[in-house]
């Protein structure tokens, strides 16, 4: 079923408010260019065949199953929505507002922002379309995580963990060649900026996640991807080589993403809470009268699977966004 379009553009846009693109805010003939942005949706492809599905997401399999359709039927919408935003000045600057970015540039011809824009929209196409990630630190699917349970947030004075779940050894006993020391993260990943740093081990691919939050789930966080996995030094006293597991990438989405209610206990609205795509533009749902009434924030419109479809922008990301304000990567 083919949803208003309308409807879905202004909803769309939102989801994935604060990606931190900039669209452009000229008018050049990108016809070309955008033919190969148009969603060639495989309508057979599962939510396994795009992610490693862990543990704690086995039992929510078909409800992310509904939340891909859904996302497929938003992104070709939204692919729609910045073909023809492109073509009109007026709507490329609403484009840009609604990517969570004003304006940075004059209204005059800006073909690198547009390109910035079409790679990203591109790149999400492609991994709906099961093309996997244009740029991952390993090879396979990468790994989606329904809980933080699974990333066990570890002290930097702890011991580092190899590819096997065992201690890296720095020092024996020379008479009885039993452990006496152990690396610690200070000196393995020592180019880390660690007083904005937090670990966790996840014993999936017996390695670690980097975030910059201490929780990665709460009222305010619904869900993340891990950042570039910082460079492990090697040669270190004492110790012989060693490998950390390292997964393609990881997307986690939190259980208030899945489990939140329309209407807060306290009685505010929440933020990407329809059940359903059809809920969110629906007649009854849909705006109507006065916009600046705070019912109609249009993050409080969206449905619930769209938490997942703006993570995707943020898994699909190849680290060489060169605006210092466009760095997904540090939003996660």
């Amino acid at each position: 079923m083919r949803w208003p379009r309308v409807s879905l553009i202004a909803s769309v846009f939102l989801s994935i408010a604060s990606v931190d693109f900039l669209a452009t805010n000229g008018s050049f003939d990108t016809s070309d260019a955008f033919e190969s942005l148009y969603p060639r949706d495989d309508p057979s492809s599962k939510i396994d065949d795009l992610f490693e599905i862990s543990d704690s997401c086995k039992n929510r399999v078909q409800v992310l199953q509904n939340w891909l359709d859904e996302i497929k039927e938003m992104h070709s919408e939204f692919a729609y929505a910045a073909r023809e935003a492109s073509e009109m000045p007026p709507y490329a600057v609403v484009f840009s507002t609604f990517f969570g970015t004003m304006p940075l540039k004059s209204m005059e011809k800006d073909p690198g922002t547009m390109e910035n824009v079409k790679a990203r929209i591109a790149a999400v196409t492609q991994f709906l379309n099961g093309g996997g990630l244009r740029s991952q630190g390993r090879p396979g699917k990468p790994l989606l995580v329904c809980s933080d349970s699974e990333l066990e947030h570890e002290d930097p004075d702890n011991p580092v963990r190899d590819n096997k779940g065992e201690y890296i050894v720095s020092e024996r006993d020379p008479n009885t060649n039993e452990p006496v020391a152990y690396l610690d993260f200070w000196s393995v990943f020592s180019n880390l900026n660690w007083p904005a740093q937090h670990v966790f081990w996840c014993n999936i691919f017996k390695g670690y996640m980097f975030a910059a939050n201490e929780k990665l789930c709460s009222a305010t966080l619904q869900g993340a991807v891990s950042q570039e996995s910082p460079k492990v030094v090697q040669g270190l006293h004492g110790a012989e080589p060693f490998t950390i597991g390292e997964p393609s990438r990881v997307l986690l989405v939190c259980p208030q993403a899945f489990d939140k209610d329309r209407i807060s206990p306290d009685g505010i609205v929440t933020v990407h809470s329809f059940p359903s795509l059809a809920e969110a533009v629906s007649p009854d749902n849909y705006p109507q009268g006065h916009l600046k009434q705070e019912k109609y924030r249009l993050d409080w419109m969206l449905p619930k699977s769209a938490t997942l479809y703006h993570e995707l922008y943020h898994l699909t990301d190849t680290y060489d966004t060169k605006d210092p304000s466009l760095l997904l990567m540090d939003a996660s």
